[in-house]
């Protein structure tokens, strides 16, 4: 008798087969081994295995094939053998074609601090990333940009079925890690009269403004034009964010505090050193002025009027 270590196998599997010692029966100390093969899978097109002469065969075979032992007994310890050879048992191999790892299908594309998901093959899948430095990708298949600056990495699988057979590798899969835009500093005006505007500018794309105290000043989110809208004054942070042309989106710029100044009205008062004198006598005008900053100009104004009678000193 003979048996084999497994049965069923997967495609490409080797398997061994050896005798069963205790049924070894009137063979002697050392009987002639021949192991015979059949390709066919008929049972009547077997063929002698060229060298194999030992107690063990070991062999990749497909399903179907059919394997024997013939025996030839030792010559020295049996005598008169009848017949001059015994066959074993016929094992017949039941081989299981490998699974196929279908195209990966899914993004090629990623920005960093995003991630995509690839499918392939229904079954138990082992993912891997020929660079996992750029992008790792998880035993579901997603797909986690590592590297800030961008890079490729070759993304395979392979998928192992219900009889526990494993594919060879799926075709390569490339994947893009693009670098994130950086939004640059914000430039214009940071302070603005309520009832005015200003225009903020940054990094060249698809900007999105946004103001951290819209109820002192709002920023249309698409122009970066900052209005005022409360007249009590106040101040504001204005960020924005840059789509680039491969659809990456920049984290947020540094803000850039805009300071809201209410409306004041102006006034100036004046007083004199003396508001009767002599003819030909000086008088100093001392302004007086209110909302009028710390370096306010001035514009004299004279209205010549002499009260009467006129008094000469």
């Amino acid at each position: 008798q003979i048996q084999v270590d497994i049965n069923p196998i997967c495609a490409g599997d080797a398997v061994t087969f050896s005798t069963i010692a205790a049924q070894e029966i009137n063979m002697g100390i050392n009987p002639t081994y021949q192991w015979h093969l059949d390709t066919t899978g008929t049972g009547t097109s077997f063929v002698a295995q060229p060298g194999e002469i030992n107690s063990t065969y070991t062999a990749t075979l497909n399903d179907g094939d059919l394997v024997y032992l013939e025996m030839t007994p030792d010559p020295i310890n049996v005598q008169c053998p009848n017949p001059a050879s015994a066959d074993s048992n016929v094992i017949t191999m039941n081989v299981n074609a490998l699974p196929v790892a279908a195209t990966i299908i899914g993004d090629t594309e990623v920005c960093y601090g995003s991630t995509i998901n690839l499918t392939g093959t229904a079954g138990t899948k082992v993912w891997s990333s020929s660079n996992p430095g750029i992008a790792t990708v998880s035993a579901a298949g997603i797909v986690t940009p590592v590297n800030a600056a961008g890079g490729t990495t070759d993304i395979t699988y392979i998928v192992t079925d219900g009889n526990g057979c494993t594919s060879i590798p799926s075709n390569i899969h490339t994947v893009t890690v693009n670098p994130l835009p950086i939004a640059a500093a914000i430039t214009g005006a940071n302070e603005v009269c309520f009832g005015s505007t200003i225009n903020l500018t940054g990094t060249a794309g698809t900007k999105v403004w946004s103001s951290s105290n819209p109820g002192i000043a709002t920023v249309n989110p698409s122009t970066g034009v900052v209005t005022p809208v409360n007249a009590a004054g106040g101040t504001t942070d204005i960020t924005y964010t840059v789509t680039d042309g491969l659809g990456c989106k920049s984290l947020a710029s540094a803000p850039y505090t805009i300071t809201v100044n209410p409306l004041l009205t102006p006034a100036v008062s004046i007083s004199a050193s003396a508001t009767e004198i002599c003819t030909g006598t000086l008088v100093t005008f001392t302004p007086t002025p209110t909302n009028g900053g710390s370096s306010p100009s001035y514009e004299w104004l004279s209205l010549i009027h002499i009260s009467e009678p006129t008094r000469l000193c």
